[in-house]
């Protein structure tokens, strides 16, 4: 590359700002927004990309449709369904109960619309290249998201819009390494909440509902599917006891 390309490339980085400065346009751009709305692919490399849909609403609202189901609340109550079973779960939750599943990787680039200290800790945020995704002009922002966990991120903030547009997130663990890539093919922010009807459960036709006997929370559970259910409609953390005869 000559001096001259080297130098307009500088020169356009620099108008960007830094890597930092990016992150924080992210953040504040879906910390004003009142809704999001995303329809957006993901690969956990290699398998092939799959569909998922999020839906967001302030002040506690969203639905999440991921293959095999979806989650959502109306920031009272938490209902997630599964499509094979036909089976839902209902409980007491809102947002804090879904921050987990919210800042996991494939919802990582647009949590801040929640969570907006979600990326306070990130560290070397560098910006790398301008580039386009389907005619949309973005930057492409790394960072290392957890130092000791050998975690790191790419974000690539669309310049118009101010959020991320596609996310690649990286992890190493034990000499292997795993990439999860999510690319938006339409995002929109807006400053009016999304119609609280889209966050109203209505149980699909031929669903059932799964209910949970006081008696069901003090026993063992042989099957992990079944105990799972049952944590799902008690938002209760799952102890799992496993071993081998050897």
């Amino acid at each position: 590359m000559s001096i001259i390309a080297l130098a307009g490339l500088a020169a356009v980085l620099a108008q960007s700002g830094s890597g930092q400065d990016l992150l924080a346009k992210h953040v504040a751009a879906l910390k004003d927004a009142q809704s999001l709305t995303v329809t957006f692919t993901v690969e956990h490399l290699p398998a092939a990309p799959e569909t998922y849909k999020l839906v967001y609403s302030k002040p506690g609202m969203l639905r999440m449709d991921y293959p095999g189901g979806y989650t959502m609340t109306d920031g009272k109550t938490v209902w997630e369904y599964t499509d094979s079973s036909k089976e839902y779960t209902e409980g007491p939750g809102g947002i804090a109960e879904l921050s987990k599943k919210i800042g996991s990787d494939e919802y990582l680039g647009w949590a801040a619309f929640f969570m907006p200290d979600q990326l306070k800790k990130v560290t070397d945020a560098t910006i790398v290249k301008k580039l386009s995704m389907k005619g949309n002009p973005v930057t492409q922002v790394d960072f290392t998201l957890d130092a000791i966990k050998n975690k790191v991120a790419s974000f690539y903030i669309d310049d118009k819009l101010g959020v991320a547009r596609a996310i690649s997130v990286r992890a190493a663990r034990g000499g292997d390494s795993n990439e999860t890539l999510v690319k938006a093919s339409e995002i929109s922010l807006s400053s009016s909440p999304a119609a609280a009807s889209l966050f109203t459960f209505a149980p699909p036709a031929g669903s059932k509902k799964i209910e949970v006997a006081a008696s069901d929370l003090s026993k063992w559970y042989e099957s992990l599917d079944e105990g799972l259910k049952v944590a799902k409609a008690t938002n209760r953390m799952v102890f799992v006891d496993f071993g081998a005869e050897w």
